[in-house]
């Protein structure tokens, strides 16, 4: 297994995560210190995304295709770490996105990538044979 898929468990978990993606605060103002003077709030280090399936999905194919998408969507360009929850009817996972690059480019989410990446997703849903079950507006 390579650093990229590296299973990370226990409470040292996220400080691990931390540290290992340069979430350091200071760090990102050393390297572009304009974001202090045109920002007051402090700029997003990361993106959380929870993909969630209604009860009676396999949790072991939920987190296969949020893990292919993963790979598809970020792989190349942002660091990411998943989480699958299954401690409720509805298996989830969490999905934690470094939202800058290693070139410091920053991912800027908007409503039309959301709706690409759920299309996405249903696609690896459904290459997994389970089908989603989309709630409200695509």
């Amino acid at each position: 297994m390579d650093s990229f898929t590296t299973p990370v468990i226990g409470r040292k978990a996220a400080r691990a995560l931390i540290d290992d993606w340069d979430l350091d605060l200071d760090e990102l103002y050393w390297r572009q210190p304009y974001l202090v003077r045109r920002r007051c709030k402090t700029p997003k280090l990361v993106h959380k995304i929870l993909f969630s399936m209604p009860q009676g999905t396999p949790p072991d194919k939920l987190l296969a295709a949020v893990r292919n998408f993963a790979q598809r969507e970020f792989a190349d360009r942002h660091r990411y770490a998943l989480a699958l929850h299954t401690d409720e009817p509805n298996p989830h996972v969490h999905l934690v996105l470094k939202a800058m690059t290693e070139d410091w480019v920053h991912l800027n989410i908007r409503k039309p990538i959301f709706r690409q990446w759920r299309k996405g997703f249903a696609r690896y849903l459904c290459a997994l044979g389970v089908p989603p079950k989309p709630r409200g507006r695509w």
